[in-house]
């Protein structure tokens, strides 16, 4: 039994072990092998016996959510560029849907937007600022203080990753802030696979260039991790993210799952609070999509060979 906060990398440090769990089901060919979620109990069951019982008080909503099926069709909204004023929380934290909050590791506010997102019910993901590529005129973009860069070694690569996870410790994980240069090396991404691997994190490739190797180096590491689909605000404007949001809305229609980012510009503010969602997808909360994956996961690893 554990009382008191527990963050969200805690939570998925816990599903991690409960998984392996029901791994281990399958290897000892037992019929049935399962987590259920009820009341703030984590509860795990082989042939219909209770095995191991986890209590969570305060946590009933968090579980719950993540005990229903994941729905199809289904949207995860991220908003990155969190944490610099507390008012763009508020009004996200304010929506009928939810959206996860990406924050800045240095952010000025990202204590308080925290607090907002844990008050709400809101996932919050680390945005890590990554190197960027050079632009055309051969300058390059500052993805600001902390930020990971392709030249760093393994030691130097640790410590400004858990510079930054501290400071953002509501995490369930991070994605990328540009990262454009950082994300293109595969060397780079494989060493931060390395380095990620074991904190129960789940990792979010921004996509923000072509052949990204961040997203497969993830996978090759086994850490449970996504790619963006679509981007809301690029190029901003009202309207355009309307029809951003209707995109990815069919997007996820057709594939089942897409997941779209976008910033706390006015006019995105503004769309998400207008957004009609004629689709009718599902808006769902990250960890419930993160949990989903992690579960299919667990059952690939699972079998038998």
């Amino acid at each position: 039994e554990k009382g008191g906060v527990l963050s969200m990398a805690e939570l998925l440090l816990v599903g991690r072990a409960l998984r392996n769990f029901e791994a281990l089901g399958s290897w000892y060919h037992a019929e049935e092998a399962k987590v259920q979620t009820d009341g703030g109990v984590l509860e795990a069951d082989v042939d219909g016996r209770t095995c191991l019982v986890l209590h969570f008080p305060g946590w009933e909503t968090m579980l719950a959510t993540l005990s229903r099926p994941m729905p199809e069709p289904a949207l995860v909204l991220v908003i990155d560029d969190m944490g610099q004023k507390l008012e763009p929380a508020e009004q996200l934290a304010s929506l009928p849907f939810p959206v996860a909050l990406a924050l800045w590791p240095h952010a000025a506010a990202r204590r308080p937007v925290q607090q907002v997102a844990r008050d709400m019910g809101l996932d919050v993901l680390l945005h890590m600022p990554m190197e960027a590529m050079p632009r055309k005129n051969g300058t390059a973009p500052n993805p600001g203080p902390g930020a990971l860069e392709t030249d760093m070694d393994a030691y130097a690569m640790e410590h400004a990753l858990d510079k930054a996870l501290a400071q953002v410790p509501t995490a369930l994980g991070f994605n990328n802030h540009m990262g454009s240069g950082f994300t293109g090396r595969r060397d780079a991404c494989r060493m931060l696979a390395g380095l990620a691997y074991g904190r129960g994190l789940f990792v979010l490739d921004s996509v923000t260039r072509g052949n990204s190797q961040l997203e497969t180096s993830m996978v090759r590491q086994g850490i449970v991790t996504a790619s963006r689909h679509v981007f809301l605000d690029d190029p901003q404007g009202t309207d355009k993210v309307l029809a951003a949001l209707d995109k990815a809305a069919r997007l996820a229609r057709k594939q089942g799952i897409a997941i779209a980012i976008g910033h706390p510009h006015a006019s995105t503010l503004r769309a998400l609070e207008r957004w009609e969602n004629r689709e009718g997808v599902a808006v769902v909360p990250l960890r419930r999509y993160v949990w989903h994956l992690a579960q299919l996961r667990a059952g690939q690893f699972g079998k038998p060979e």
